[in-house]
């Protein structure tokens, strides 16, 4: 075909690695380094070491991101078809917003660390950076899948199953996320509970002076408004006995 540069076997092979990298950097890698990263969090000594882990692995999903996408222009010259396709322009949109994740990845972490120094982890799940940083992320993540399967079909000599698996593989990996997310999720309901229970216990003492109020576990995931009902009950019947 006229205009065409290359020999036809280069032409597909490089369809096929361009697809692949691609694939790998938005359907695996980059949904799960937050996979990842959520199941780190969930362990109760969860440590630093988990975000620069998180960073480590988003950063080399990143560098198989922008091979994939000189690949995706390397194939459109081969094509002689520079952004005149769908595919390809909004690929390159969807690449220009990858690139702004880091930016709001270090922001977000520059103030984790900051509310980390401070002792204030409760603030972490409603700073506004972090939900743009997360939910910012998820986007590219859904957009970059929908503009895979565009390029599925854009290639000439594409079947329904290789768009089924790559469906597939994608639903599955959405499915494993939500489910982490949502375990992360209720872990961290539950951390909170515990913490504003513990909080509202501190510095109330029962019975003689300096002495600390002991409470079965079964309080620990309640309220702290229910925590001090129950310790200044508690307090009035010592009182009684003393008195």
């Amino acid at each position: 075909m006229a205009g065409l540069h290359g020999t036809p076997s280069l032409r597909t092979t490089a369809h096929v690695v361009h697809g692949i990298t691609i694939s790998v950097a938005i359907v695996l890698f980059f949904p799960l380094g937050g996979i990842l990263l959520r199941t780190m969090q969930l362990h109760p000594t969860a440590s630093p070491s988990a975000v620069k882990f998180h960073l480590y692995w988003q950063s080399t999903g990143m560098f198989i991101l922008c091979a994939g996408f000189g690949l995706g222009c390397w194939l459109s010259y081969l094509h002689n078809e520079l952004w005149n396709q769908g595919h390809e322009q909004m690929g390159t949109v969807i690449f220009a917003l990858f690139l702004m994740q880091p930016i709001l990845g270090l922001v977000h972490h520059r103030n984790y660390r900051k509310l980390i120094e401070k002792g204030d982890v409760d603030e972490l799940r409603t700073m506004w950076w972090t939900r743009i940083h997360t939910w910012y992320g998820r986007s590219l993540i859904v957009l970059g899948v929908v503009c895979g399967g565009t390029g599925i079909q854009l290639a000439a000599n594409w079947t329904i199953p290789q768009m089924l698996v790559y469906l597939v593989v994608a639903v599955v990996i959405a499915f494993i996320y939500v489910i982490v997310l949502w375990v992360w999720w209720g872990k961290g309901r539950g951390r909170k509970r515990l913490r504003l229970g513990t909080r509202s216990l501190e510095g109330l003492p029962l019975g003689l002076p300096g002495e600390r109020l002991s409470l079965p576990l079964g309080w620990l995931g309640e309220s702290a408004r229910g925590s001090e009902e129950k310790v200044r009950s508690l307090r009035e019947v010592d009182e009684e006995k003393m008195g």
